[in-house]
């Protein structure tokens, strides 16, 4: 029988009986009065009989609020406990079996913020004492709850996890950058956590940061994918694998965090659907009757034919003799390795529109196109999409010409040309490759870089480089090419000597404009008597490094007739060794900076007239900022009464970007076109 059932028996009983009346009193307290002393016949415990029971536990109450100074991920400064409580408040101090659960309060905090440590402990003595509790998130006005079985829940007051304002802001450090239509960006955004002071936030590994396409930007109905959301490493967000589905001008980014954060908007960049003609100067096929067909309907067991065409280009390349023209259908094709042999009277030809070379290829062969020791040899029209390094290698050889030519995505350069010479590159695309747009190697010389598209890439849009063989390439040509967006500079010459770079609009690139330097080989090394004339090099405000940069003791170059518009930094940098010798006049130098011309590293800065008194040159030259005709729709010329037109002087630049003959006007203009 139950302690409650037997003291209301003997109530009863006791009632019954008539052995209790008091007028006024319950049976209780007459028993309590009449029985309280020492002499009483009853035992204390059997007066416990009569005392109402203790109200079973009802609800947890916060005991101690949880706080902290710490950041994110480590324990609270101050853990929290609840006590389990009865109806009128009192603690059930025998309660030493309860599972009392902490969590986070949802809509409290930073969303996706974890709670860990001991999140469910059992009571001791009434009490559930938490220990090791902590969240990875920083955040304002966090809430936790804390529930047990058949008790009410108890929440916590408001608290934050380190000061919830540890990063304030974000910076787009890498701007992406532009790619085909389903291809990987050439540039993967990278942004930068900052606190308050503007510093790198280093502690910050927790911040997300999601890409979207900006509303109204680039093409209607485009969609973003990839992982769009990053979280934080260290301070950095870097994403790897975006890309845009459909082509179009004018995209840009919108990169929002949680935490939240001010959204940051990207440059804008374009998505390009690559095809014949994205070249400014693409040269018409080679006419001729072809000798050999290949196509992806046919077969490599077929004789070649244009009846029964082979499945690859193997196997006519292999057959190849000199005057065969060998001609590709349109469609997709594997990797492929060959060396031509041609004479100067009968080059082999081989064309294909519309041929794209976009499989085979492996860290064991990672040119789409491989071209080991051929002579002339031109190739015309192809395409290589995706290849696990160059597009197109010219490796060896001599006399091979590319023209119109297509490199999209690469892994390595778009081109490639190594221990080489006369070699020609001419009209060709090279589009969000991870190397340089045309790369050159190997002390290569007598190289013709003309009238090609090199964008988006994810090193230099040409790069040509001494190193190999002699360490030194000479006698070179790079005209009339256009290089937007590249991640570094637009154009570098390493080693390299007696070469021309005339007419190429350089624009929008995160380097230099044109860079001068000694390719790492040390003293004597450096870029040397090369002729710079009427290019324009241009940046947004906040963009890339300075227009022209002369390091490495690259000395007597002559630096005429350009358009040089710094724009996060200036019109000319230079280390002290590279000023001998050197003819700088008839340019626009100009800087959207704080300066103009600065001795590197960081030694001094120059405006105008100290560049003059220190070089003895720039007497035609001009610090103003050339007004151009339509930026926009990429019309760099420059408009009427600007700066720069008529500038005067004499160059050996008889001819313009476009194949206009020089001068147009009273006098020549300065940079890459003529008004």
């Amino acid at each position: 029988m139950g302690r409650a059932t037997l003291r209301k028996l003997l109530l009863a009983l006791l009632s019954l009986a008539g052995v209790l009346h008091v007028s006024g009193c319950g049976p209780e307290v007459f028993i309590a009065m009449a029985f309280a002393s020492d002499t009483s016949p009853f035992t204390s415990e059997f007066w416990d009989i009569f005392e109402p029971a203790p109200d079973p536990a009802v609800r947890l109450v916060m005991s101690r609020q949880p706080s902290t100074t710490a950041g994110p991920g480590a324990a609270f400064s101050v853990q929290p406990q609840v006590t389990i409580v009865r109806e009128d408040g009192s603690r059930v101090e025998d309660d030493n079996s309860t599972w009392v659960t902490a969590t986070i309060v949802p809509g409290t905090g930073t969303a996706g913020a974890t709670l860990s440590g001991a999140t469910t402990i059992r009571a001791s003595g009434g009490r559930a004492t938490f220990t090791n509790l902590s969240i990875d998130r920083p955040g304002n006005s966090y809430r936790l709850a804390f529930t047990a079985p058949s008790l009410l829940s108890a929440t916590s007051e408001f608290f934050n996890v380190g000061s919830g304002l540890t990063t304030a802001s974000m910076a787009i450090l890498t701007q992406p950058g532009g790619s085909t239509p389903g291809n990987l960006l050439a540039r993967q955004p990278v942004i930068e956590l900052r606190s308050i002071s503007g510093a790198r936030h280093t502690q910050d590994d927790y911040t997300q940061v999601t890409a979207s396409i900006t509303t109204g930007s680039g093409t209607a109905g485009a969609t973003l994918t990839g992982t769009v959301t990053v979280t934080a490493q260290a301070g950095l967000v870097t994403f790897s694998n975006l890309a845009i589905d459909l082509a179009g001008a004018g995209y840009s980014l919108t990169f929002s965090a949680n935490p939240v954060l001010p959204t940051r908007v990207s440059a804008l960049f374009e998505v390009l659907q690559l095809g014949p003609g994205n070249a400014p100067f693409a040269p018409a096929a080679p006419g001729g009757s072809a000798v050999y067909f290949v196509a992806p309907t046919g077969s490599d067991s077929n004789p070649g034919t244009s009846a029964q065409p082979f499945r690859t280009l193997q196997p006519a390349a292999n057959l190849a003799q000199p005057g065969d023209i060998i001609e590709l259908a349109p469609g997709s094709y594997p990797r492929a390795a060959m060396t031509i042999t041609g004479t100067v009277a009968l080059p082999v030809v081989i064309r294909g529109a519309g041929a794209v070379f976009d499989s085979g290829t492996s860290a064991a062969a990672p040119e789409g196109l491989l071209l080991s020791n051929c002579t002339f040899l031109t190739v015309h029209g192809l395409r290589v999409h995706n290849a696990f390094g160059s597009g197109m290698a010219v490796s060896g050889g001599s006399f091979v010409s590319l023209q119109a030519v297509t490199c999209a995505n690469c892994g390595g350069a778009g081109v490639a040309i190594d221990a080489a010479a006369d070699i020609i590159v001419e009209g060709a695309t090279a589009s969000g490759c991870q190397g340089a747009g045309i790369g050159v190697t190997g002390g290569s010389d007598r190289i013709t870089v003309r009238g090609n598209y090199c964008h988006f890439n994810g090193a230099q849009g040409i790069d040509l480089r001494g190193s190999g063989q002699d360490n030194i390439s000479s006698n070179n040509l790079i005209a009339r090419n256009l290089c937007v967006g590249n991640a570094l500079a637009g154009l570098r010459l390493g080693s390299v000597r007696d070469s021309d770079v005339l007419n190429n609009l350089l624009r929008n690139n995160q380097g230099h404009g044109i860079e001068l330097h000694d390719d790492g080989l040390g003293a004597g090394l450096g870029s040397m008597n090369n002729r710079l004339l009427h290019n324009t090099v241009t940046f947004a405000a906040t963009e890339g490094l300075f227009a022209l940069a002369l390091f490495n003791d690259s000395s007597g170059n002559t630096v005429s007739h350009n358009l040089l518009v710094g724009g996060a930094r200036g019109a000319i940098a230079f280390t002290s060794g590279s000023l001998p010798g050197l003819a700088e006049d008839f340019n626009v130098l100009h800087s959207l900076s704080a300066y103009s011309l600065a001795e590197e590293p960081l030694v001094a800065s120059y405006n105008l007239a100290g560049w003059r008194g220190l070089t003895g040159g720039a007497v035609n030259s001009l610090d103003a900022a050339p007004q151009f005709a339509a930026p926009a729709s990429g019309d760099y010329s420059l408009a009427a009464g600007s700066p720069g037109v008529d500038i005067g002087g004499s160059t050996s630049a008889s001819s313009t970007y476009d194949g206009q003959a020089r001068p147009q006007g009273a006098a020549r203009d300065a940079g890459c076109h003529e008004r």
